[in-house]
């Protein structure tokens, strides 16, 4: 993984990587953009900038935790064609531009009302 200076941001997680779960660290607040581009073994979501699961290979169903209130950017979850479902949790207010574009698997959305 590599991290900014301070470590609270997550830049890029390899895509190659074995492992099928990742705890991000504590005091690491962000993702970065693209920052789990590609990745084809993670089974797991956390809070997210611009396109941090391009691509991914994430399959079945995606739960966004409450915790979650902005999906910042755009193109968060694009091109992840095995995601079927998505619950987003209630917190959530904010969705961003093409978060689901090429999502081809996708056949139901839950979002809260509050979402803009």
């Amino acid at each position: 993984m590599l991290f900014n200076a301070d470590r609270s941001k997550l830049e890029i997680y390899p895509a190659e990587k074995e492992e099928k779960g990742y705890q991000i660290p504590e005091g690491c607040t962000e993702i970065g953009r693209y920052a789990f581009r590609d990745v084809k073994n993670l089974t797991g979501v956390v809070s997210l900038e611009e396109g941090a699961f391009y691509g991914a290979s994430l399959s079945g169903k995606l739960i966004l935790p409450d915790s979650l209130t902005k999906l910042e950017g755009g193109f968060l979850f694009e091109n992840c064609t095995a995601i079927k479902q998505v619950n987003a949790g209630n917190h959530l207010k904010k969705n961003a531009a093409r978060t689901f574009t090429g999502c081809d698997a996708l056949t139901e959305v839950k979002l809260p009302q509050s979402i803009t």
